[in-house]
């Protein structure tokens, strides 16, 4: 039987400088099926050539059974407009669409997408698995956990995996690995490095009130072990001769002596590294030297706010003492980028004198990569929650807005910002740190080859794009 997995187009282009990434939570889908005999196939339309008549024709050609969508918030209005497209000319292919926007508002999701006939609430793999295998059975669909749909269904919740190391590695080879050439992280590029992406965890313990991470995963984590994922690499560069590994997790130095047995092995294997997903209080200064010796080159922390009454207003659970120390200890370990992470209204409580605090700690750290975003308030989370019982969203909310970085502003307002504000206060945040003398200077010293030369110039001159020549309107 085929299946075959889809992520959808988004409605607005991503800029040069943002992270692209595999879709490796479909190829773990992927993965998982073709191990059980399921003949599988991943369209990426982020990177493949997308219109209405090349989908249609590829679906002639493929004749699948059954058709799944990834839906983050951003992208599930692009891949309802799929489902549709695929009911109005093969009305018995079946529609399912998996992932957080759905497992967030999974009834609302139901009424609202009326061409998604399914949708698998939560993680994926176990779920998907038993209805694809009901489904080619001809089998009742009535008791399957994690599953919802529109025949009177009853949900059940599933259990979480306990043993992440009986998922088999993500079908990588099931993608269109040439069309992966933008960044997988802001200042890592595959324009210069040969880069694989890896999880080595899910879930995260921690309860950000602006994160949607537990509407899949939970705040229970689940680890790998160091030996599996040491496999994957291995494995990695035989197949795609990797130099240089992306770890993707929300937190990733959550257990020390763990990062540190990894650090053993990536320091043998000779590879260059970096983070996306690092904590203040989860690193010390002996951890980050461990981490430097094995190829550690960038590390992104999340720091959301300047203001110490922001910080627990969002249970945060850090201090600025910490923020000052990881920051110190990083760049005293000789790690090349460290990236600070801010959030404009990352309260809808946040004042002009917090985001000035903000201002001043961005002005003392001098991270080499700065990322500002406004506020997201996405669904699932307690942000949207608190947004929504004080009139701060729209009445009527439209998903494609919902983008941390955008050409239009936002279409909502937090207690003391407009709409106008946010968006023009994360310019002016950017602009103040990445257009100066200093900068330039000290980014233009760190570069090492023509091909970082290259990925930094053109994010330079598409920002300065975004920034001061292109405006929409929302």
């Amino acid at each position: 039987m085929k299946i075959v997995l889809v992520n959808p187009p988004r409605w607005q282009r991503r800029p040069y400088f943002l992270a692209l990434q595999m879709p490796l939570n479909i190829a773990y889908l992927a993965a998982y099926l073709r191990k059980r005999d399921f003949e599988v196939e991943i369209w990426d339309f982020e990177v493949e050539k997308f219109t209405d008549g090349l989908f249609i024709e590829r679906l002639k050609e493929a004749k699948p059974q059954i058709i799944g969508f990834s839906c983050f918030t951003p992208a599930v209005l692009s891949g309802h407009h799929l489902a549709l497209l695929v009911k109005q000319n093969y009305p018995q292919i079946i529609t399912v669409a998996g992932g957080v926007h759905v497992s967030a508002t999974p009834k609302r999701s139901l009424r609202e997408f009326t061409s998604f006939d399914y949708l698998v609430i939560g993680e994926g793999e176990e779920t998907f698995f038993e209805f694809c295998q009901k489904v080619r059975a001809k089998g009742s669909l009535q008791d399957i956990k994690g599953l919802i749909g529109r025949e009177n269904i009853e949900f059940k919740t599933r259990p979480l995996i306990a043993n992440l190391d009986k998922i088999p590695f993500p079908a990588r080879d099931l993608l269109k690995l040439d069309l992966y050439k933008g960044a997988t992280q802001k200042g890592f590029s595959r324009s210069y490095l040969n880069i694989v992406e890896i999880f080595t965890a899910r879930g995260c313990p921690y309860e950000c009130i602006f994160c949607a991470s537990q509407v899949t995963m939970g705040r229970r984590v689940r680890f790998r072990s160091v030996d599996n994922i040491c496999e994957e690499i291995s494995d990695c560069i035989q197949k795609y001769k990797i130099n240089h590994v992306t770890f993707l997790d929300d937190t990733f130095t959550l257990k020390s002596e763990r990062v540190k047995r990894l650090c053993r092995y990536l320091k043998k294997k000779n590879l260059t590294w970096n983070a996306t997903g690092t904590r203040v209080n989860t690193v010390d200064k002996e951890l980050l030297g461990k981490m430097a010796e094995s190829g550690c080159i960038g590390l992104a922390f999340g720091v959301e706010s300047g203001s110490q009454h922001i910080l627990d207003l969002i249970k945060k659970e850090i201090n600025l003492k910490q923020v000052r120390s990881a920051f110190k200890w990083t760049r005293e370990a000789g790690i090349k980028s460290i990236e600070a992470d801010f959030i404009i209204g990352s309260h809808p409580d946040e004042t002009e004198d917090d985001l000035s605090l903000t201002r001043k700690l961005i002005k003392e750290l001098k991270p080499d990569i700065l990322s500002v975003a406004y506020i997201v308030p996405y669904p699932g989370t307690e942000t949207n929650r608190l947004m929504k019982e004080r009139g701060l969203l729209p009445e009527i909310e439209n998903w494609n807005d919902f983008m941390l970085f955008s050409e239009c502003k936002p279409p909502w307002r937090t207690t003391y910002f407009s709409s106008e504000d946010l968006f023009k206060l994360q310019r002016k945040l950017l602009s103040e740190h990445y257009f100066t003398p200093s900068y330039v200077f000290k980014k233009m010293t760190k570069i090492r080859s023509l091909g970082e030369f290259c990925y930094w110039g053109k994010s330079a001159l598409e920002f300065m794009k975004l920034s001061f020549f292109k405006r929409k309107s929302v």
